[in-house]
């Protein structure tokens, strides 16, 4: 299955952040694709264990982006959406 995670950059303890790590290691059939705009309060250093995994990847983008969220929908074939952004 293939999660699409929104809002998971922000801020150093951002729950979106420890949450993937956390969901990776105990769903060894999952993939998660990781969706923020990394404004002011982003920081993708909470994230770089993820860095080489085949089961992550990042895509910088604005969930407001109708396009963007279909095109991510689309070529991932995303199951299912964690919504953590403000």
């Amino acid at each position: 299955m293939k999660i699409l995670i929104l809002g998971s950059g922000a801020f150093d303890t951002a729950i979106g952040s420890n949450f993937i790590p956390f969901f990776l290691d105990k769903n060894m059939g999952y993939s998660v694709v990781n969706l923020d705009i990394l404004t002011y309060a982003g920081n993708l250093d909470n994230l770089e264990e993820l860095e080489n995994s085949s089961r992550y990847t990042f895509v910088k983008g604005d969930i407001c982006d109708k396009k963007l969220v279909e095109s991510i929908f689309k070529e991932y074939k995303i199951d299912a959406v964690i919504h953590f952004a403000a």
